[in-house]
């Protein structure tokens, strides 16, 4: 029962990770093009 629990949060904190990295990244780049563009 608590694998079960383990495996399904561990998931979800790596999904939330990739999600997180994948906003920190397109803000990386909205600041470069600001950067450039300005």
């Amino acid at each position: 029962m608590w694998g079960i629990v383990t495996i399904v949060l561990l998931n979800l904190q790596h999904k939330y990770n990739q999600i997180n990295s994948f906003f920190t990244k397109i803000k990386k780049l909205s600041f470069i093009d600001n950067y450039v563009l300005y």
